[in-house]
C-alpha cells in the first residue's frame, strides 16, 4: 500500500515522466530553465522602471537636483522636468516592451516544447503498444488501449504544459515578492501572506477533489470508447435489433459524469481568481490608506503605491496561472499515471531486432513437441487443470504439404495456429522449427515468411493494392505480385472491373465489399507474402460453394510449393489435404488422412456427416 501511495504523488509521476523522454529532451527542458529564469528576472526591470518615472511625475524638480542622478542626467543631456519625464517614461515604455517580448518568447519555446515532448511520448507509447506480443492484446480491451494513446495522453502532455507554466509562473511570483520584500517590507509581506496563504488553503481543500474527477474523467472516456466501438462497429445488428437506446444509454453513463467531472475541475481553477480580485483590491487600498497615514507628503507616497499597484496586477494573475496550472496537474493526475504505467511495460526481446529481417523458409518439419498453453491467469485466480487450452500435443507439419486441423469450436485449433505463427509462447513444451527450437531462430525472420489468413479479414480504409500489400510502404509495393495474388484469390476480375482498379478505394472495414470479396483480398495478401508457411483459419467460411471450390482448387496448386495449414468446419475443404489432426478438448485425438480418419474415428465420421460439404 505505501509503494502504491508513494507512486501515486504528482512530484514522483513528474520524475517518471522526465525520465521516459529522451536526452534530447531534457536538454531542451534544462536551456528552458534558464529562459524561464531570465523571464522571471525581467519582472524586476519592468516594477523597477516604474518607480523613477512615477517619481518624476510626482516630483521632478527635486530629482533634477538629486547630486546622485546629476551625472546620468547630463550625460542624457536632460535639464528640465518635462525632459526628465519623457526619459524616465521612455525607459519604462521599454522595459515594459522588453518583459513582455520575453512573455512572448517564453510562452512560443513553452508551447514547442510541449508539443514536441508530446509528439515522442505518443509515437513511444503507440509503438510500444504495437510492440507488446498477441496474448497481451487478447487480454486487454481495444478501448482501454485507444483511451491511453488518446485520451490519457492528452492529460498527460496537459501536466507537462501546466508544469512548465507552473515553473514559469512561479519565478514571475518570487521575483515580484522580492522586489515587493525590498521596496516596502511590511506591504510586501502581508501581500505576499494573504495572496499566497489563500491560494494554499483551496489547493489543500481542493486537492482530494482534483484527484477524485481526475479518475472520474479517466474511466469515463473509456466508456465512451467502448461504447463508440461497439455501436458504430455492430452498426447492422443496432440497425436490424433497434437497440440504439442500449447504446446511447451506455454512452450517457460514461459521458455524464466525465463532463461533470471537467466542469468542477474548470471551476476549481477559475474560482480562486474572483475571491482573490476582490481581496487584492480591498488589500491595495488599505495599504495605501497606511502609507499615507505614514508619509507627511503624499507625493512621497505615490511612486511606491503605484509600484505596488503595478506588481499587484502581474502577481495576482501569476499566482492564479500557478494556481490553475497546479489544479489541472492534479485534476490529470489520473491520466498520466495510466500512461505512466503503459510507457513502463515490458517489451520483449524479439521486437527490439531489425525490423528488416532475413526470411527464415521452411524447409523441413514443423514440429509441435509436448505443448501445453494457458492464458495469463487471472489475478488472485488459481490455475487449475481446465485452464489449460492445449495439453500435452505433439503433432508434425511436414514442409511442402496440406496439413488439417479439425474439431469443435473451442477445441484449441486456433490456439495451435498460433502458437505455430509464433504469436503464442507455451508454457511447456517447444515449437521446432527444422529441428530448432524457434527461441533459436530469430523471430521476426520466422514471421516474416508466414502468413495468414483468418475468419474475420481486417481491410483499412485504403485502396485494393494498399490492402493486398498491408503494411508495405506505397512506394514499395510490387504492383506485378498484386496482380499475380488477385488473380490466385479469384479477385482479379471484379478489381480490374472497376473505374480506378487496383487504385479503388474499399471503404473503412471493407464495408462496400460483400463477405466473400473481403475474405478473397485476404488469402490475396497471404499469396502476396510468398510465405513459405500460410495459414488458413476458416478462410473459405464466407464463400458460397461454387466460389469455395476454385479457391480451395488455387490453395491445392500450392502442394508441395508451399506449406499449407488449415483449419476448417467444413470437410469438403480437408479431403485433399495430405495429414488430418482431429483435436479435441485441447489434445490431439487422432490423425491420418481423410480415409484413414472416417474409418477409425467415429467424431470424425459424425463430423463428416453433420457438417454440410
Amino acid at each position: 500500500m505505501e509503494r502504491d501511495r508513494i507512486r501515486y504523488r504528482l512530484i514522483d509521476q513528474l520524475r517518471q515522466l522526465y525520465r521516459s523522454i529522451s536526452p534530447r529532451r531534457r536538454r531542451h527542458l534544462r536551456m528552458f530553465l534558464l529562459l524561464q529564469v531570465f523571464t522571471g528576472a525581467t519582472e524586476i526591470l519592468g516594477l523597477g522602471a516604474i518607480v523613477p518615472f512615477l517619481t518624476a511625475l510626482a516630483n521632478a524638480s527635486e530629482m533634477l537636483s538629486n547630486q546622485a542622478l546629476a551625472p546620468y542626467l547630463a550625460y542624457a543631456n536632460v535639464t528640465t522636468p518635462s525632459q526628465l519625464i519623457i526619459l524616465f517614461a521612455t525607459l519604462f515604455a521599454v522595459a515594459v516592451i522588453f518583459t513582455n517580448v520575453m512573455r512572448l518568447t517564453t510562452l512560443r519555446v513553452q508551447m514547442w516544447l510541449s508539443a514536441r515532448i508530446g509528439s515522442e511520448l505518443s509515437v513511444l507509447l503507440f509503438s510500444k503498444m504495437l510492440h507488446q506480443d498477441y496474448e497481451f492484446h487478447v487480454n486487454n480491451n481495444s478501448s482501454s488501449m485507444i483511451s491511453e494513446i488518446v485520451n490519457d495522453l492528452n492529460g498527460t502532455l496537459s501536466i507537462i504544459y501546466n508544469t512548465l507554466t507552473l515553473i514559469t509562473q512561479m519565478l514571475v511570483v518570487l521575483f515580484i515578492v522580492s522586489t515587493l520584500l525590498t521596496l516596502n517590507p511590511v506591504a510586501g509581506f502581508i501581500m505576499t501572506i494573504l495572496t499566497g496563504g489563500a491560494y494554499f488553503v483551496v489547493m489543500r481543500i481542493s486537492k482530494w477533489r482534483l484527484r477524485r474527477n481526475s479518475k472520474t474523467i479517466s474511466e469515463g472516456y473509456v466508456l465512451l470508447m467502448k461504447a463508440l466501438q461497439e455501436g458504430l462497429g455492430g452498426i447492422r445488428d443496432v440497425l436490424i435489433d433497434g437497440t440504439q437506446k442500449t447504446f446511447v444509454d451506455f454512452y450517457r453513463k460514461g459521458d455524464v459524469p466525465m463532463r461533470l467531472a471537467s466542469t468542477d475541475n474548470q471551476f476549481i481553477r477559475m474560482a480562486p481568481r474572483f475571491i482573490l480580485e476582490a481581496i487584492g483590491i480591498s488589500l491595495l487600498s488599505i495599504v495605501a490608506a497606511f502609507l499615507a497615514w505614514q508619509a507627511n507628503d503624499f507625493s512621497q507616497v505615490l511612486p511606491l503605491l503605484g509600484t505596488m499597484a503595478l506588481a499587484a496586477s502581474r502577481l495576482l494573475p501569476a499566482v492564479q496561472g500557478a494556481f490553475a496550472s497546479l489544479a489541472g496537474m492534479h485534476g490529470s493526475q489520473e491520466s498520466m499515471l495510466r500512461t505512466l504505467r503503459a510507457l513502463s511495460r515490458p517489451i520483449d526481446g524479439e521486437a527490439l531486432m531489425p525490423q528488416e529481417a532475413v526470411s527464415y523458409g521452411l524447409k523441413d518439419r514443423l514440429e509441435f513437441k509436448n505443448i501445453w498453453f494457458h492464458y495469463a491467469r487471472v489475478k488472485d485466480i488459481e490455475q487449475t487443470d481446465q485452464d489449460w487450452i492445449l495439453r500435452d500435443v505433439n503433432l508434425e507439419i511436414p514442409a511442402n504439404t496440406t496439413v488439417a486441423l479439425v474439431g469443435v469450436t473451442g477445441s484449441g485449433k486456433s490456439t495451435i495456429a498460433d502458437i505455430a505463427l509464433g504469436l503464442l509462447k507455451p508454457q511447456k513444451g517447444e515449437l521446432l522449427v527444422d529441428g530448432h527450437s524457434l527461441h533459436e531462430v530469430d523471430p521476426r525472420a520466422w514471421r516474416a515468411t508466414i502468413a495468414h489468413v483468418p475468419q474475420s479479414i481486417f481491410l483499412c480504409d485504403g485502396t485494393f493494392s494498399d490492402n493486398i500489400a498491408f503494411g508495405v510502404p506505397h512506394d514499395k509495393v510490387d504492383m506485378g505480385q498484386v496482380r499475380r495474388a488477385a488473380a490466385m484469390a479469384l479477385i482479379s476480375e471484379f478489381i480490374e472491373a472497376r473505374p480506378s482498379g487496383y487504385n479503388t478505394v474499399v471503404g473503412e472495414r471493407g464495408i462496400r465489399l460483400s463477405g466473400g470479396q473481403r475474405q478473397r483480398i485476404g488469402i490475396a495478401r497471404a499469396l502476396y507474402k510468398r510465405a513459405s508457411l500460410i495459414v488458413f483459419d476458416e478462410a473459405t467460411s464466407a464463400l458460397d460453394n461454387p466460389t469455395e471450390r476454385e479457391v480451395m482448387n488455387q490453395i491445392e496448386a500450392l502442394s508441395g510449393k508451399v506449406t499449407v495449414l488449415l483449419i476448417a468446419h467444413r470437410m469438403s475443404t480437408v479431403e485433399s489435404a495430405d495429414l488430418i489432426y482431429e483435436i479435441g478438448d485441447g489434445e490431439v485425438l487422432h490423425s491420418g488422412g481423410y480415409k484413414q480418419l472416417l474409418e477409425s474415428s467415429e467424431t470424425f465420421r459424425s463430423m463428416v456427416t453433420s457438417v454440410p460439404k
